[in-house]
C-alpha cells in the first residue's frame, strides 16, 4: 500500500516536468513578439492553439482510460509535450511554430487524465483531495519554473535555448519505466476492485456541470493571467522581458505553495467551502488590481491572487471525481483538459481586447469573469466522501 502510495510523487513529478512546457509558451511570447512582430492577438492565438489541442481530446482520453489500461501513454505524453516546445525556437514559421505547440499540448493531453487517475487509485476517501494536492503541486511547480527557464535559456542563449524543455522529459521517462509494471497491475487490480462498489453508485451530472462553470471561469482568469502577465509589467512598469519572466515565475509560484495545503485542508474543512472561500478572496483582489499604481503592491496583489485561486485547484478536481464516480478519467480529462481549452480560447479574446482597445481593459475583462468564478462557487453541491 505504501509503494502505492508513493505514485503520487511520481505523477506530481511528471505533471511538474509536462507543465514547464505550458507556463514556458505564455513566458515565450514576449520573445515572439519582439522577434517576429506578432500582433498581441496572433501571439495569444499560440496558447490558444496549444490548449485547444491539449484540451479537446482530454476528456477523450480520459473516457478511454476508465474503459483501457494505457500505462505508458504518460511516458509518450511527455516526449511529445517537451518535444513539440523544443522545437519553436528552431523555426521562424508561424504555421510551424502553431504545430510544434499543438503537438506539445497533444502530448499534455495524453499526460494529463492518466495521471490523475493513477493518483485516484492509489488514494483512499481520508487523503485523496491531500493526494491530488502534491499531484496539483508538481504542475504548478512546472507552471512557476518555466518561465524561469525561458528567462534563463532563452534570454542568454536565443530562441534555441528552448531546446531545454526536452531534457526533464526524457529523465522523467527513464524514471518511470522501472515503475511500469507495478503500475499496471496497480490499474488493474484497482478496476477488478472498484467494479462492484462504482456500480452502486450514481454520477450527478447537474452537480459536475455547475462545478465546470465555476472551473473554466477560473481557468480564464488563469490563462489571461498567463498569457499576459509578463506583457503588462513591460508595458505598464517599464520591466524588461526577462525581469517580468522571473516576476511571473513568483505568480506561478505563489500557486504552487498555496495549492500544496490546498488538498491537506479541503480534507480537513470541506471541499466545497474551501473552493468558496478561496475564490471569494481571490476575485477582488483582481479588481483591485487594476487600481494599483505601485509595482511593488501590484507584485504582492498579484501572487494573492495566484495563492487563493490555486487553493481551489486540488479541491476542485477531488470535487469532480466524487461527482462521477463512475468515470474519474472523465472527470479528471474535463476538469483538467477541457476547462483549460476554454482558458486558451479566451486568451485570444483577451488579446483581441488589447489590440481593440489597451492592455488594461483586458484585465477589465479578466477581473469580470474572476467575480462570476466566486459567484458560481456559490451553487456547489456538498457531496459525501467514498
Amino acid at each position: 500500500m505504501k509503494k502505492a502510495e508513493n505514485l503520487k510523487y511520481l505523477m506530481g513529478l511528471g505533471h511538474f516536468c509536462s507543465d514547464i512546457n505550458q507556463s514556458a509558451l505564455g513566458a515565450m511570447l514576449p520573445f515572439f513578439i519582439a522577434s517576429y512582430h506578432y500582433d498581441y492577438a496572433t501571439a495569444a492565438s499560440l496558447v490558444t492553439a496549444t490548449n485547444l489541442a491539449s484540451s479537446l481530446i482530454q476528456p477523450l482520453i480520459g473516457r478511454l482510460s476508465d474503459k483501457k489500461e494505457l500505462p505508458y501513454i504518460i511516458p509518450l505524453g511527455l516526449l511529445l509535450a517537451g518535444g513539440g516546445m523544443s522545437l519553436t525556437g528552431f523555426i521562424t514559421n508561424y504555421y510551424f511554430i502553431l504545430l510544434c505547440v499543438m503537438i506539445s499540448g497533444i502530448g499534455a493531453a495524453l499526460f494529463h487524465p492518466s495521471a490523475a487517475r493513477i493518483v485516484n487509485y492509489a488514494s483512499n476517501a481520508k487523503n485523496r483531495a491531500k493526494s491530488i494536492s502534491i499531484f496539483s503541486f508538481g504542475g504548478n511547480a512546472g507552471f512557476a519554473v518555466g518561465p524561469i527557464l525561458v528567462a534563463v535559456f532563452v534570454g542568454n542563449f536565443g530562441l534555441k535555448g528552448t531546446l531545454v524543455f526536452i531534457i526533464p522529459q526524457i529523465l522523467l521517462t527513464l524514471l518511470y519505466l522501472k515503475k511500469g509494471k507495478f503500475i499496471k497491475a496497480l490499474e488493474g487490480n484497482h478496476k477488478k476492485q472498484i467494479s462492484q462498489k462504482t456500480s452502486a453508485l450514481k454520477d450527478d451530472l447537474g452537480a459536475f456541470l455547475r462545478l465546470c462553470v465555476c472551473i473554466f471561469s477560473r481557468s480564464i482568469v488563469a490563462f489571461g493571467f498567463s498569457a499576459f502577465f509578463s506583457i503588462y509589467l513591460i508595458k505598464i512598469f517599464g520591466l524588461s522581458k526577462e525581469a517580468a519572466n522571473v516576476n511571473l515565475s513568483l505568480f506561478f509560484a505563489a500557486g504552487a505553495i498555496s495549492t500544496l495545503f490546498g488538498g491537506a485542508l479541503a480534507d480537513r474543512y470541506g471541499l466545497v467551502r474551501l473552493i468558496k472561500i478561496s475564490l471569494s478572496i481571490a476575485a477582488p483582489l483582481v479588481v483591485l488590481m487594476l487600481f494599483i499604481d505601485s509595482y511593488a503592491l501590484f507584485l504582492v496583489a498579484s501572487m494573492c491572487v495566484s495563492a487563493c485561486i490555486s487553493l481551489s485547484f486540488s479541491p476542485s478536481i477531488a470535487l469532480a471525481q466524487l461527482y462521477l464516480p463512475n468515470q474519474i478519467g472523465l472527470a479528471s480529462g474535463v476538469t483538467l483538459g477541457l476547462s483549460i481549452t476554454i482558458g486558451g480560447i479566451f486568451a485570444t479574446v483577451i488579446g483581441k481586447i488589447a489590440d481593440i482597445f489597451s492592455l488594461t481593459h483586458s484585465f477589465y475583462f479578466i477581473a469580470a469573469v474572476s467575480l462570476i468564478c466566486a459567484i458560481s462557487s456559490y451553487f456547489l453541491k456538498p457531496v459525501s466522501r467514498t
